[in-house]
């Protein structure tokens, strides 16, 4: 007998984590919860179908959300929060999941968030959203094990002492002390910056990469601080085609021209403040208003993305990032230019 199959407790539970997910009819929720043909004139499905309306009527008194929609058939519901959340609110929710699963260690931490989100999806991803993250710390980044220190810094209000060591500098680590105001996750590789006022070595406003740092303290013993009013992250980012806006210096506009075969793929779009132009041979000219690096004076994050499209595009302006562009080329042309043969 079917219900001998599942008890009573059993089915409500079910029936009422369904509804949860969204609006579903009695025949719809045969289905999901005893997994029986879909044959409405057998006395297998007339059991079931019984069972489930007798659990509905039990529902009606158990849940005060509980609403049955009408139609034909009807459709039923338990209208929660997570059952009103729009699809486009649920894909963010996801969105966040997956990004947590792209940088996340091993920790126990992790784990617990990426439950807590997946809490919010439906029911009937939710299997190939557990599959997905079977993996979960493949990445093994350094950040993970900074990120836990940094944001308890940050909720709290606390500075931390940290020692870091720049990709491009000197190779020395130094020691410095950060009030973290925001932080930032790179939109191209996920990695994660804390932006904030330096007092141990700057006395300024800086960005640092969590990956970079070690050896982190929060300093428990020291008073609060407060993060500026005038402090705009959009602001500061502004001009960022990774995390290197107008507070690295400033922004420029860089003028490149792009050949035909790429026009559809710039089309699709995502790029931050770019204007395009299509010419009349077929090329089109692109306008982009990018941050400049303070150390250097060029828009490095927009060099490396003008890199991936090889010798499909072509720097026009400024005549400085052109000339770094062109050297990156000659480079490569004298240390493999003539080379014809597959390496072993």
């Amino acid at each position: 007998m079917i219900e001998s199959d599942i008890n009573q407790a059993e089915r409500l539970y079910k029936i009422a984590n369904h509804l949860r997910n969204g609006k579903m009819t009695i025949g719809q929720l045969v289905q999901v919860i005893y997994g029986v043909p879909n044959n409405r004139s057998s006395n297998t499905w007339k059991a079931c179908e019984k069972n489930i309306a007798r659990s509905i009527e039990l529902l009606r008194d158990l849940e005060p959300d509980y609403k049955n929609l009408g139609g034909r058939p009807a459709k039923h519901i338990i209208s929660t929060q997570r059952s009103k959340l729009h699809p486009i609110h649920q894909i963010a929710l996801y969105s966040a999941a997956r990004l947590l699963y792209h940088s996340a260690s091993e920790q126990t931490h992790y784990l617990r968030a990426l439950h807590q989100l997946e809490k919010w999806m439906p029911d009937n991803i939710k299997p190939v959203l557990e599959r997905s993250r079977k993996d979960l710390g493949r990445r093994n980044s350094k950040e993970s094990t900074a990120l836990e220190k940094v944001a308890s810094a940050w909720f709290e209000l606390r500075p931390f002492q940290f020692e870091y060591r720049s990709a491009t500098g000197s190779g020395t680590w130094r020691t410095y002390c950060l009030e973290t105001w925001f932080i930032e996750i790179h939109p191209a590789n996920h990695d994660l910056y804390a932006v904030g006022f330096e007092s141990g070595f700057h006395n300024k406003t800086r960005l640092f990469k969590l990956a970079r740092m070690r050896n982190i303290q929060v300093l428990t013993n020291n008073a609060h601080y407060s993060i500026p009013e005038d402090f705009d992250p959009r602001e500061y980012f502004y001009g960022a085609w990774g995390v290197v806006g107008k507070s690295d210096g400033e922004t420029v506009t860089i003028k490149l021209r792009f050949s035909p075969e790429v026009k559809n793929r710039l089309e699709e779009g995502g790029y931050p403040n770019m204007k395009m132009q299509t010419r009349s041979d077929g090329y089109t000219d692109v306008l982009i208003q990018a941050g400049k690096d303070s150390r250097t004076g060029l828009s490095l994050e927009v060099l490396v993305w003008v890199r991936s499209w090889a010798a499909s595009v072509e720097v026009l302006e400024p005549p400085e990032l052109r000339e770094r562009w062109l050297e990156d080329a000659r480079e490569l042309m004298e240390r493999y230019g003539g080379e014809t043969r597959k390496p072993e």
